[in-house]
């Protein structure tokens, strides 16, 4: 009986420590590791109507869900809300980013707005 409960006790603790660096890293908010943020980036920036983003954070908030806050500069405050679904809907199909806080403003284009 004693050598099985240190075998089982043992496996627990191997599982137990092999776990603890990604769990760690999510309590962290850390970001994800399969996650670029320049990809994150250019591929808002690529949006119609998106002239800038910046002040990104990304972080996991458990083993299947990321979350992104981000400034986004735009062209027209008139289309914020279709930018707003783009770019929900780009986070979400290539990046696997479901929940996202977009702060939106305003300033001269830096690029040209279509």
């Amino acid at each position: 009986d004693t050598a099985l409960t240190l075998l089982i006790a043992g496996y627990v603790l191997y599982q137990a420590a092999t776990m603890l660096p990604k769990t760690i890293h999510i309590l962290m908010q850390g970001t994800p590791e399969n996650i670029a943020i320049e990809e994150v980036i250019n591929a808002m920036e690529n949006i119609d109507g998106v002239s800038n983003v910046h002040h990104m954070h990304i972080w996991q908030l458990d083993e299947h869900k990321n979350a992104l806050e981000a400034h986004v500069v735009i062209c027209d405050l008139n289309q914020s809300e279709i930018i707003k679904m783009a770019l929900k809907t780009a986070l979400e199909e290539h990046f696997k980013i479901t929940h996202s806080t977009l702060e939106f403003e305003m300033k001269h284009c830096e690029k040209p707005c279509y």
